[in-house]
């Protein structure tokens, strides 16, 4: 089964500094890593990625040493 992987809010980082970190790491452009701040700042969370849970814990142990939050959730069934 699948897993998510949420990107949180914070009062740290800008839009611009969420935007860089998902081209960084997720080879996310521009336009979706502006859409993605904009979602995460208005409704406190978004989503980031969907995958197998050990790849995404491994991801989201990169984004937290870069300083953001993530949330990891575990047994994602899609529709």
């Amino acid at each position: 089964m699948d897993s998510r992987l949420y990107l949180l809010d914070d009062d740290t980082h800008t839009f611009d500094d969420v935007s860089m970190l998902l081209q960084r790491y997720l080879g996310y452009s521009t336009l979706q890593g502006a859409s993605i701040a904009t979602l995460v700042h208005t409704k406190g969370k978004c989503e980031i990625k969907i995958g197998e849970f050990s790849d995404l814990e491994y991801l989201s142990e990169i984004l937290q040493k870069e300083g953001f939050n993530t949330l990891l959730e575990n047994d994602y069934e899609g529709y």
